[in-house]
């Protein structure tokens, strides 16, 4: 019988993250017949450690120190080799200008993932960087056509090199008491409308204009709460930014969650208002649930929501139209099952996570074999 392929995740954190939920999907979701997965993050550890354990996904954490840490380099050299990786995916560029050199000395193959492109848009240095080290990598894949086709209009590979591999994520069946529990814990009851909210809690996320939104639902709508999920620099700031305009009673900074998908259970409507986006998992995860949403049209969010069919889309920074949009779906229940039904039946045709793994899959096969 032959030894399984052993494949190597490359993350920035073990903390909650689009791009950390996606690799330990993979890590978890590929066949254990073929494939002996493991997870290896260069900055720190996180919140993600108890589910990788139970899982049974071995896992590293590094603390990389600056730029150029030529002693990570030299610990994943020995990591690498110890292990006998096979493969190694990265998951965005800092990732890869790490991991390059430590797999290309041990014969290992690369396979480099980004999951937006927004991050480039000011930062020449690093997309000449990737330019140069994805000419050294045996595949590159992105999670939206979107962010492909900006990767070949800035002539990282020439055009057709670039795989497009869409996020994929898992139908939630949440449980009655699950969903009972959770609510409880938030003081929630049956007369609460809930608005939630995944994202970290940074700059492009922009809460401060769902805040601004928010203010406005909540003059109509006084029964309405809304549910911050997530962490980052800008907590301390959007809690002021709350009181600021008189509603932190109906708001609720939860911070980082690892029981997402029993949150999800007890919304009335998910929102997103970002300025910049690649293919979010925590939209997929919400429509998967079958919430209706309501989202900014930014990177690959309009290839994901047929506007007034599997959610709502409005121009991005903009609290009026926000608002408005918030209380029509808050205030029509007919309309939030209908496109939440929608939402979650396109979520199963078209980003399932057995469509992700299988296209995995396939790729790594090809890179093995070519």
């Amino acid at each position: 019988m032959l030894s399984p392929i052993k494949i190597m995740q490359v993350t920035y954190s073990l903390d909650f993250g689009g791009a950390e939920k996606i690799a330990i999907d993979l890590a978890s979701g590929v066949n254990k017949n073929k494939y002996q997965t493991s997870i290896c993050a260069l900055d720190y550890g996180g919140k993600y450690i108890p589910l990788l354990d139970e899982l049974g996904i071995p896992w590293y954490a590094f603390n990389r120190r600056g730029a150029l840490d030529y002693k990570l380099w030299l610990y994943l050299y020995w990591l690498f080799k110890r292990e006998r990786i096979l493969i190694i995916q990265t998951h965005h560029v800092v990732q890869l200008f790490n991991a390059i050199i430590p797999a290309l000395f041990n014969g290992i193959k690369i396979i480099h993932t980004e999951h937006e492109y927004q991050s480039f848009l000011n930062n020449p240095k690093d997309l000449q960087i990737l330019r140069v080290l994805c000419r050294m990598c045996h595949s590159f894949v992105t999670v939206g056509n979107d962010v492909t086709e900006f990767f070949e209009t800035k002539k990282v590979l020439p055009k057709g090199k670039i795989i497009t591999i869409p996020n994929g994520v898992s139908l939630n069946n949440c449980t009655y008491a699950d969903k009972k529990n959770t609510g409880k814990e938030f003081g929630f009851t049956d007369n609460h409308l809930i608005i939630g909210i995944t994202a970290r809690l940074e700059w492009r996320k922009d809460h401060k204009t769902l805040l601004q939104a928010f203010a406005n639902v909540v003059k109509k709508i006084p029964n309405a709460r809304l549910l911050i999920i997530g962490d980052g620099c800008l907590k301390d700031e959007l809690n002021m930014y709350a009181k600021g305009l008189g509603i932190e009673t109906a708001v609720i900074f939860t911070g980082a969650r690892g029981d997402v998908k029993n949150i999800l259970s007890i919304l009335d409507v998910f929102v997103l208002s970002s300025v910049h986006e690649g293919l979010p998992v925590a939209l997929l995860e919400a429509m998967a649930a079958g919430k209706p949403v309501v989202c900014t049209s930014v990177g690959e969010i309009p290839k994901v929501i047929v506007h007034g069919k599997t959610g709502l889309l409005l121009s991005p920074s903009d609290p009026k139209a926000l608002a408005s949009a918030l209380i029509f779906i808050l205030q029509n229940d007919t309309e939030r099952i209908r496109l939440g039904r929608n939402a979650k039946e396109s979520v199963r045709q078209s980003f399932s996570m057995e469509s992700m793994l299988g296209r995995y899959e396939t790729l790594y096969g090809k890179v093995l074999s070519g």
